[in-house]
């Protein structure tokens, strides 16, 4: 299995309408495409830690978050996720909404994780 993180940097005022968007359109369209992953699940981040290590000592800040919205998928390997997104990226009811998706984020961060051999999740 790998997993896939997407964390998407909301505009400013727009996470009730993106979050709308993504549950009522985008994941009807994603429910459509054969081939499949499984949603393991959907967030709204609500506070970040930075930790530093200085010197050997932790140095932490905190800062609320209002803006990002992030999500776990998971597949049996690459070739299963890249004909997802691939069927996703062609079809038409997506690329009719993707203009709307495109005017309500200002980053996409995507991530690829492998479970280490500690990893419960394989």
């Amino acid at each position: 299995m790998i997993y896939e993180i997407r964390t998407y940097t909301v505009k400013p005022g727009k996470m009730k309408e993106f979050l709308s968007f993504f549950t009522e359109r985008g994941a009807k369209i994603a429910g459509t495409i054969k081939t499949q992953g499984q949603l393991i699940g959907h967030w709204q981040a609500v506070r970040r830690y930075l930790v530093d290590v200085v010197g050997g000592e932790l140095k932490q800040e905190s800062q609320e978050i209002t803006n990002e919205v992030v999500y776990m998928i998971a597949f049996e390997d690459m070739s299963q996720r890249n004909e997802f997104w691939r069927s996703f990226g062609d079809d038409k009811g997506w690329r009719k909404e993707r203009p709307t998706f495109a005017s309500l984020i200002s980053k996409m961060d995507i991530k690829i994780l492998r479970p280490t051999e500690i990893s419960p999740m394989k």
